[in-house]
């Protein structure tokens, strides 16, 4: 799991999400315990942005990412309710 705790650090995971971590797309995870895809990361930056350069936890809170490899079916965007795993079976 990589850590975020900067805006750069941020940006550096959202510019290799698409190429790191063996093609798998990455699963965003804030600090009140919620999860995002990299689509509503990248739509909602600007707040997630302010979020970490203001330290606020109101749920934009970005502070860590990790591959989607690594969970199981069931867990979804809190922001879109896309299902983020990448085994995740199609009906």
């Amino acid at each position: 799991m990589a850590l975020i705790n900067s805006v750069e650090e941020l940006d550096v995971i959202l510019e290799s999400a698409a190429t790191a971590f063996g093609g798998y797309d990455m699963i965003f995870f804030t600090l009140d315990g919620g999860s995002l895809c990299r689509n509503c990361v990248e739509s909602e930056r600007e707040n997630i942005v302010d979020a970490i350069k203001n330290d606020m936890n109101d749920g934009w809170l970005v502070n860590a990412a990790e591959s989607n490899a690594a969970y199981d079916p069931g867990i979804y965007c809190d922001h879109c309710n896309v299902p983020l795993s990448a085994y995740e079976e199609n009906d």
